[in-house]
Protein backbone atom coordinates (compact mmCIF):
# COMPACT_ATOMS: atom_id res chain seq x y z
CA UNK A 1 0.00 0.00 0.00
CA UNK A 2 2.72 2.21 0.58
CA UNK A 3 4.09 2.23 -2.67
CA UNK A 4 0.70 2.92 -4.28
CA UNK A 5 0.88 6.52 -1.76
CA UNK A 6 4.55 7.09 -3.05
CA UNK A 7 3.88 6.25 -6.85
CA UNK A 8 0.57 8.57 -6.53
CA UNK A 9 2.76 11.33 -5.02
CA UNK A 10 5.26 10.95 -7.48
CA UNK A 11 2.95 11.43 -10.19
CA UNK A 12 1.32 14.21 -9.07
CA UNK A 13 4.16 15.94 -8.33
CA UNK A 14 6.08 15.65 -11.97
CA UNK A 15 2.83 16.05 -13.50
CA UNK A 16 2.73 19.84 -11.79
CA UNK A 17 6.34 20.65 -12.22
CA UNK A 18 5.53 19.79 -16.15
CA UNK A 19 2.40 22.43 -16.00
CA UNK A 20 4.25 24.52 -14.11
CA UNK A 21 7.42 24.99 -16.38
CA UNK A 22 4.85 24.48 -19.38
CA UNK A 23 3.21 27.78 -18.16
CA UNK A 24 6.64 29.76 -17.22
CA UNK A 25 7.59 29.23 -20.60
CA UNK A 26 3.99 30.38 -22.12
CA UNK A 27 3.75 33.34 -20.04
CA UNK A 28 7.76 34.33 -20.82
CA UNK A 29 6.57 33.60 -24.92
CA UNK A 30 4.01 35.72 -24.17
CA UNK A 31 5.34 38.83 -23.37
CA UNK A 32 3.18 38.63 -19.64
CA UNK A 33 6.39 37.80 -17.74
CA UNK A 34 9.93 38.57 -18.14
CA UNK A 35 12.40 35.87 -17.94
CA UNK A 36 15.22 35.95 -15.77
CA UNK A 37 17.69 37.91 -16.93
CA UNK A 38 21.08 35.63 -17.00
CA UNK A 39 22.84 37.57 -20.16
CA UNK A 40 24.27 40.70 -20.37
CA UNK A 41 26.05 41.41 -23.69
CA UNK A 42 27.03 44.33 -26.01
CA UNK A 43 25.23 45.35 -29.28
CA UNK A 44 26.54 44.37 -32.20
CA UNK A 45 28.36 47.08 -34.14
CA UNK A 46 30.69 47.44 -37.47
CA UNK A 47 33.81 49.79 -37.03
CA UNK A 48 33.27 52.28 -40.02
CA UNK A 49 36.23 54.56 -41.83
CA UNK A 50 36.60 56.71 -39.10
CA UNK A 51 38.60 58.64 -41.37
CA UNK A 52 35.94 59.26 -43.99
CA UNK A 53 33.48 60.55 -40.97
CA UNK A 54 31.43 57.65 -41.23
CA UNK A 55 29.65 56.80 -37.66
CA UNK A 56 29.81 53.45 -36.57
CA UNK A 57 26.77 51.04 -37.24
CA UNK A 58 24.70 49.02 -34.18
CA UNK A 59 23.80 45.68 -36.29
CA UNK A 60 22.28 44.09 -33.39
CA UNK A 61 20.69 46.53 -30.41
CA UNK A 62 22.00 45.21 -27.33
CA UNK A 63 18.30 45.30 -25.75
CA UNK A 64 17.21 42.73 -28.79
CA UNK A 65 20.49 40.80 -28.31
CA UNK A 66 20.02 40.11 -24.56
CA UNK A 67 16.17 39.72 -24.71
CA UNK A 68 16.42 36.72 -27.37
CA UNK A 69 19.58 35.02 -25.30
CA UNK A 70 18.02 35.47 -21.93
CA UNK A 71 14.37 33.84 -23.41
CA UNK A 72 16.45 30.84 -24.79
CA UNK A 73 18.76 30.51 -22.10
CA UNK A 74 14.70 30.55 -19.84
CA UNK A 75 13.45 27.81 -22.25
CA UNK A 76 16.28 25.40 -21.65
CA UNK A 77 15.94 25.53 -17.98
CA UNK A 78 12.36 25.26 -18.21
CA UNK A 79 12.99 21.88 -20.35
CA UNK A 80 15.54 21.11 -18.19
CA UNK A 81 12.84 21.08 -15.49
CA UNK A 82 10.26 19.24 -17.65
CA UNK A 83 12.60 16.77 -17.94
CA UNK A 84 12.54 16.13 -14.20
CA UNK A 85 8.55 16.32 -13.82
CA UNK A 86 8.55 13.64 -16.67
CA UNK A 87 11.43 11.71 -14.42
CA UNK A 88 9.40 11.63 -11.56
CA UNK A 89 5.73 10.99 -13.19
CA UNK A 90 7.48 7.70 -14.82
CA UNK A 91 8.87 6.79 -11.73
CA UNK A 92 5.47 7.37 -9.94
CA UNK A 93 3.76 5.06 -12.98
CA UNK A 94 6.22 2.53 -12.09
CA UNK A 95 5.08 1.90 -8.76
CA UNK A 96 1.80 2.13 -9.85
CA UNK A 97 1.78 -0.59 -12.44
CA UNK A 98 1.85 -4.09 -11.28
CA UNK A 99 5.07 -6.29 -12.10
CA UNK A 100 4.12 -9.44 -14.26
CA UNK A 101 6.48 -11.97 -14.16
CA UNK A 102 6.58 -15.07 -16.70
CA UNK A 103 6.70 -17.30 -13.44
CA UNK A 104 3.11 -15.80 -12.54
CA UNK A 105 1.62 -16.41 -16.06
CA UNK A 106 -0.99 -19.34 -16.00
CA UNK A 107 0.62 -21.89 -18.33
CA UNK A 108 -1.15 -22.38 -21.38
CA UNK A 109 -1.67 -26.06 -23.00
Amino acid sequence: MSEKITGYVLLVAGVLVILFSGLQVYTAFSRKKIPLKIFDFQGVTIQANKQAGIPEMEIVPKATLNEIANLFAYLALMGFLASAGYKLAHLGVGLLRPLVSKRDLPRQP
